[in-house]
């Protein structure tokens, strides 16, 4: 979760609570769900979001 209004990696996308469950990446070079993702960066990324 997050207080910013906006994503530090995106600024230009705003950020919002309505989301639901989210995917934990820790090597994006070894995981093929970030892969069909386009994730390069490890980290916790929303699955489902709502605005």
């Amino acid at each position: 979760m997050t207080v910013d209004k906006n994503c530090i990696y995106h600024p230009e996308e705003k950020t919002t609570e309505e989301w639901f469950g989210f995917l934990m990446v820790n090597e994006p070079a070894h995981s093929l769900l970030a892969k069909s993702s386009g994730i390069t960066e490890p980290g916790k990324y929303a699955i489902k979001v709502r605005q």
